[in-house]
């Protein structure tokens, strides 16, 4: 008989401890998940933070491309990225007694192999610039625009009026002659070299053929601000750009990432009745 009231007794006080301890866990798990819902949770994925909650996620976070491009024509924005460059293929007429050209666009992922019609250089991780080949609208002729492109989010803000820094860039000026009267001539792209010094927010600068073998390699002059630059051609330019035909460009200074206002890049186009061009520069210091 004491055995099976012992054995009563003893499942009754199992139970009740059975109870009280899940009661107390079940208190205290609720507990750090109310905790945690209330607080923003950061996970470590590889370098990458994601943003649980109310943040949002950056892996998710789709990149939006500004820029320009400028021709014969026209200038207009440009926003297309690294990923979906539209160019073309042109090729003359098969029919000997036909004088019109075609054109096959195709979308390139970034390369930085030159292609027949189009050449494009990367800027950092913020962007690229270069040039395609065009059709007119009566496909008669050819002409080059001049492209640059940047991520929208890294467009620095914030540039000081007294900015004192040194931008250069080989390769980093791309331009080309302009004549409306003669369409061949429009289709000739070449590079140059620029270095450009900020002090206490004017800028002087030189763009030089990047061949240092070629004596008076001095092709244009730059004098302007932190909002734009006046480009002026020198006696040494060539392909019938006319001396001293200066243009004004508007720039657009970029950061290097997200929430680093280092403005690291210089990226603008313009035009005059001689010339067009696309610059990018980085900074040195």
């Amino acid at each position: 008989m004491n055995e099976v009231e012992n054995k009563a007794v003893n499942e009754v006080e199992n139970k009740e401890v059975n109870e009280v301890s899940n009661k107390e866990i079940d208190e205290e798990v609720n507990g750090v998940n109310n905790k945690v819902g209330k607080e923003d949770i950061t996970e470590i994925s590889g370098n990458k933070e994601i943003f649980v909650g109310e943040k949002l996620l950056s892996e998710d976070k789709e990149k939006v491309y500004t820029g320009s491009k400028i021709d014969k024509i026209y200038q207009s924005n440009w926003e297309y990225g690294k990923e979906n460059i539209p160019v073309y293929n042109i090729e003359g007429s098969k029919d000997p007694y036909e004088n019109y050209l075609s054109s096959e666009e195709k979308i390139i992922t970034f390369v930085t192999d030159k292609g027949d019609f189009h050449q494009f250089s990367l800027l950092g991780d913020v962007g690229y610039y270069g040039y395609r080949i065009e059709l007119d609208a009566d496909r008669t002729a050819s002409y080059a625009s001049y492209i640059y492109s940047i991520e929208k989010d890294l467009i620095a803000e914030n540039v000081p009026n007294d900015l004192n820094a040194v931008y250069s860039k080989k390769d980093g000026f791309v331009y080309g002659p302009l004549d409306h009267r003669s369409d061949q001539i429009n289709t000739v792209v070449s590079t140059a070299d620029i270095t450009m010094n900020y002090t206490n927010g004017i800028v002087k600068g030189i763009i030089t053929e990047n061949n240092s073998r070629i004596a008076n390699n001095e092709l244009f002059k730059i004098d302007g601000d932190t909002k734009s630059l006046v480009i002026t051609p020198t006696q040494h330019v060539s392909n019938g750009i006319i001396p001293n035909d200066r243009a004004v460009m508007d720039i657009q200074f970029v950061n290097s990432a997200e929430n680093r206002d280092d403005h690291k890049y210089i990226l603008g186009t313009t035009k005059t009745e001689s010339w067009i061009a696309v610059l990018a520069a980085e900074k040195q210091n």
